[in-house]
């Protein structure tokens, strides 16, 4: 048992992205920079609601595999107390998340970073997925790619 869990641990450290040298990030128009009040907000509007927070990026593969399932837990999960948000990483901010959100087509919001976030979340890596239960209590933090069969499951237990 011992040595399954420390295989998981190193696939979970292994498949996860380093995190870039962050820059201030300057949005215009649709995505808007999150910072901690704004986050604070949406989590106070989501009481009664299991979150989930995504910090992606739209270079790492890692992110851009997981980012699909999260797509389709917001469709699965619609009338079920659940609410997902994505956060970029990205450097280039919207110039970025634009035409990758256009691709992908997220069906739920997605914020862009700011350093205040960085540090109050301790991005060092991504993906990084924060998720809280209803009371808006922190649950876990996992880093690297996370399976959506392993997020049902947590899902599940707390909805």
């Amino acid at each position: 048992m011992r040595k399954i869990l420390t295989l998981v641990l190193l696939l979970l450290i292994f498949t996860a992205c380093g995190k870039k040298e962050e820059q201030p990030v300057k949005p215009s128009g649709h995505y808007k920079q999150l910072t901690l009040v704004d986050f604070n907000n949406i989590m106070n509007q989501n009481v009664g609601k299991v979150v989930i927070v995504n910090f992606f990026a739209t270079w790492c593969p890692p992110c851009r595999k997981e980012i699909p399932e999260l797509i389709n837990l917001t469709k699965e999960y619609k009338d079920k107390n659940l609410t997902i948000i994505g956060i970029s990483v990205d450097e280039n901010g919207e110039e970025a998340v634009a035409p990758f959100a256009k691709q992908v087509g997220f069906n739920y919001p997605v914020f862009l970073t700011t350093p205040e976030l960085i540090t109050n979340f301790n991005i060092d890596a991504v993906p990084q997925i924060f998720i809280y239960d209803k009371s808006g209590k922190l649950i876990t933090n996992l880093k690297g790619f996370v399976d959506a069969r392993d997020l049902k499951l947590m899902i599940d237990k707390l909805i």
